[in-house]
């Protein structure tokens, strides 16, 4: 049974992503503005799966319930360093 009027981790993240969505925009005419987006169809599949992934270890991990409690280089060398460890160990 899901929660009522909160939302996941992972939507919130959902959501984030899809505010900065530029596809279809020009590219060109987002740099005149000074704006910034995804563009690409394929850089936002990547983007929504690594930070999907970083936030569904930081709530298991560390109890992380939203992204309003992550800050700017929280967790994020401890999980970088464990992904890396992990495709070393698969060499």
């Amino acid at each position: 049974m899901g929660r009522r009027g909160r939302t996941s981790i992972v939507r919130e993240v959902k959501e984030s992503i899809e505010a900065i969505d530029q596809i279809g925009v020009s590219k060109r005419m987002a740099r005149k503005e000074g704006t910034s987006g995804i563009h690409s169809k394929k850089q936002k599949e990547n983007t929504m799966s690594d930070c999907q992934n970083f936030v569904k270890w930081a709530r298991s991990t560390h109890e992380v319930k939203s992204i309003s409690q992550l800050h700017q280089g929280h967790y994020i060398l401890t999980f970088v360093r464990k992904r890396v460890y992990k495709a070393c160990r698969t060499i």
